[in-house]
């Protein structure tokens, strides 16, 4: 039951932090949502959108826009039933391929493929 309920809080927090992303101006790679030793945490990786500046890294300023505007739209939407914190972070060296166009995006390079 509770792997149910949190493949549906997943699939929901996607849909309300995709658009805020892509309105701020990133793309959402993927999110976390797990409880860890100081509790809950939502763990959102963030990048720039295709095309745009896209040799220029994530750095602070960005995850803590996006993590202003996450916190206010979040707030009102109020998808996850426990308390947590919120994490904004770029995808790093091992970034998940979650879409198709993730997957298209990086035909022919070499991934580390993990069934969860």
């Amino acid at each position: 039951m509770m792997t149910n309920d949190k493949h549906d809080i997943r699939t929901r927090l996607i849909g309300i932090i995709e658009p805020v992303c892509e309105d701020a101006g990133y793309e959402l790679v993927d999110l976390l949502y797990r409880r860890e030793q100081g509790g809950w945490t939502l763990r959102v990786f963030i990048d720039r959108l295709p095309g745009e500046a896209a040799t220029e890294a994530i750095g602070f300023s960005d995850c803590e826009k996006v993590s202003r505007e996450l916190s206010a739209v979040l707030d009102v939407e109020d998808p996850v039933p426990t308390a947590y914190s919120l994490e904004v972070s770029s995808p790093g060296v091992e970034r998940p391929l979650r879409s198709a166009e993730h997957f298209r995006r990086y035909a022919g390079e070499t991934v580390k493929i993990a069934l969860n």
